[in-house]
């Protein structure tokens, strides 16, 4: 009978070991944000803030200080007037 011997590692190997590792780096960072912000919220609350003020471009820091507050005041990112189609009655 052959022996089992262990087969070199593949390329999907290293690639899926490497989305593996980035997925924990995420959590840590993510877990040490809501730590320093003192997040009283969920981590899946915490997780869809964190993707949304990053395609927007905003502080996060900022916003995780604000988020869930009545202080501070928002600013509006669009006004009523656009709201409406033009053209239309």
């Amino acid at each position: 009978m052959k022996s089992q011997t262990q087969c070199k590692p593949t390329a999907a190997k290293f690639s899926l070991l490497r989305q593996v590792w980035t997925a924990l780096l995420v959590y840590l960072l993510l877990r040490f944000c809501a730590f320093l912000s003192q997040w009283s919220h969920s981590f899946t609350r915490l997780f869809t803030l964190i993707r949304s003020a990053l395609w927007q471009r905003l502080d996060l820091r900022q916003l995780l200080d604000r988020y869930g507050t009545a202080g501070g005041g928002g600013r509006f990112l669009g006004t009523p007037q656009q709201a409406y189609l033009p053209g239309l009655t």
